[in-house]
């Protein structure tokens, strides 16, 4: 029954545990309030970007995870209302600034990171005209650098190590090569009036693979061949090699990729084509951009759907085949770590709303974004009005059917579903500032509902919404810089941040202040003497010292967990 689970899990019931008894059984609106205080089991943080939205909540689970003995990180949950918003600041809070381990269930795959545009390029080239800007933007990828600087190529020049990107941009130049694979290519795209083979890649090439015929002491400016008159670039003999390789890459990606549009095969030859292209010429730079190309080989492979939806074997141009491509890569997910096991657990609404974590944060729940607003289409029958005939309770028109739930609905019911499902605290943020115009932004009404059934009905004061400033360096994360160092003279901030740049920023901001205060009137002096340790205060030199910041306590098997993150507090 409900209540032995709060005598043997929660020995001191707290507003969260009662709101969920009450939802549990049904019962009315109170008319009187409960005269409850205010605990920390429901929090609202409210902050001024989706980054300091991440940072509020991974300084949070620090904080709980060590003043908690029976918390474990992979008890605590972070479900995101839009995570493709959400998902590269999660990334890079967790990761670099906080070292949080973290498993993520549902990432937006991003295209636009460099190995998917490294990967819809090569696809895409055969739609171009084979522009300088083209190739090149291909070749610069580091994805597509990669596979080329294996150390595979001999090294006898110092050049053999790796490509030489701007050499090759400077023979590009040299060159004159614009657009076009070959003259003959050119006249098929319409450019019918050049007389003579140039601006392609062909006439540079056969200009620098006659260079290597002659000899350095030749004088020969312009050679003459059939109708055709070619004038050899002058190669440095050191250079050959990066020549060779110049050609040998460019000359690859044309032949690879140039037919693609006049070929048609089934879905399976397909995905068996495109598999060994993307094996060929892209390789993951990154740990993280290995799942990422593993990814792109998944959506590969489901080509071969395309082919069991034939009754007859059916060829595929390649448009069909790109646009297939792009839309799957544009909807899917990524997945990093392992379920309930590594760290943090982060994900969306739609597979974590039933499962009973201790700690659940929820990110982006600002007005108009959460609940999804009701969005009329006229291909939505479920809101066209049918005449009853005859009547039914009176009506004579029916708009919906039982069943027939909106999206708001929805994410109506998946925040229940979560509320009744967290086992210890529930905090939610969203963000309350427009970075353009720098006007207040009011939460999602869900916890504006939320806030008028507690303010109503448990608490004896208003509930107090948590807002951070804007910068992770202010001081109010620190109340310890703003007084001495005696005990009992500051108070512990309900603001937490366990950032250790955003403390040394706090210091150095700090030690400014005081710097100015004390030496303001040195100011008007034209100049400046040695500055000395004896002319400062005992609280200047407070905040200089280092021992200042050590925590007083002897350290527990936990404080040396988080010794990375600890700061004064």
């Amino acid at each position: 029954s409900p209540s032995d689970d709060s005598s043997t899990n929660y020995p001191v019931k707290n507003i969260l545990h009662k709101l969920q008894e009450d939802i549990l059984f049904r019962e009315p609106r109170r008319n009187k309030s409960l005269g409850l205080e205010q605990d920390n089991s429901i929090m609202i943080l409210a902050c001024a970007n989706p980054r300091r939205e991440v940072e509020a909540i991974a300084s949070l689970i620090w904080e709980m995870i060590r003043n908690d003995q029976n918390l474990q990180l992979n008890e605590c949950a972070v479900i995101v209302n839009d995570m493709e918003c959400y998902q590269n600041e999660i990334e890079q809070v967790f990761e670099r600034t906080y070292k949080l381990p973290y498993h993520l269930i549902d990432g937006a795959f991003d295209s636009n990171n460099r190995l998917g545009e490294a990967a819809l390029s090569l696809l895409g080239l055969c739609f171009t005209e084979y522009t300088r800007k083209d190739l090149f933007n291909l070749i610069k990828n580091p994805c597509f650098l990669g596979i080329f600087e294996d150390g595979s190529t001999t090294k006898n020049t110092p050049h053999s190590q790796s490509i030489q990107i701007e050499k090759w941009l400077d023979w590009a130049d040299e060159l004159n090569i614009f657009y076009g694979i070959d003259k003959e290519f050119q006249q098929n795209q319409g450019y019918l009036h050049l007389d003579q083979d140039v601006y392609n890649w062909e006439q540079a090439f056969r200009r620098m693979t006659l260079s290597e015929m002659l000899s350095p002491s030749s004088d020969q400016a312009i050679l003459s061949f059939a109708e055709n008159k070619i004038a050899p670039v002058r190669l440095p003999q050191e250079w050959s090699e990066e020549a060779a390789r110049f050609m040998l890459v460019i000359r690859s990606l044309i032949a690879d990729t140039r037919d693609l549009t006049k070929w048609k095969m089934s879905g399976q030859k397909w995905a068996k084509y495109i598999q060994t292209l993307f094996k060929t010429y892209l390789k993951p730079i990154e740990e993280e951009e290995k799942e990422a190309f593993r990814n792109l080989l998944r959506n590969i492979q489901t080509l071969n759907d395309l082919d069991l939806a034939q009754e007859n074997e059916q060829n595929f141009n390649f448009f069909t085949i790109y646009e297939f491509f792009k839309q799957k890569q544009q909807s899917s997910t990524i997945e990093r770590g392992h379920y309930l096991a590594e760290g943090v657990t982060i994900s969306s609404f739609q597979p974590m709303r039933p499962i009973p974590f201790k700690v659940v944060f929820l990110l982006g729940l600002g007005e108009g974004l959460f609940p999804t607003p009701n969005q009329q289409d006229t291909l939505d029958l479920r809101h066209t009005p049918v005449k009853l005939t005859p009547p039914l309770e009176g009506r004579y028109i029916r708009e919906r059917r039982l069943g027939d739930v909106s999206v708001t609905e929805r994410d109506r019911y998946m925040f229940l579903e979560t509320l009744i499902s967290t086992r210890k605290k529930l905090i939610m943020s969203y963000v309350s500032r427009n970075e353009t115009n720098e006007e207040e932004l009011n939460p999602s009404s869900i916890i504006q509902t939320l806030l008028d059934e507690l303010n109503s009905g448990y608490l004896r004061k208003q509930f107090e919404i948590i807002q951070h400033p804007l910068k992770t360096y202010s001081l109010s994360y620190f109340p310890e810089l703003t007084h001495s160092n005696d005990e009992g003279s500051y108070t512990k901030s309900n603001l937490i941040n366990y950032d250790p740049d955003a403390f040394r920023q706090a210091r150095v901001f700090r030690t400014r202040e005081l710097f100015d205060q004390e030496f303001s009137e040195m100011k008007s002096f034209g100049k400046f003497e040695r500055i000395r340790p004896e002319w400062f205060s005992g609280e200047v030199n407070q905040i200089l010292s280092e021992e200042y910041f050590q925590p007083a306590t002897s350290e527990t098997k936990i404080d040396k967990d988080l010794r990375p993150v600890l700061l004064s507090r």
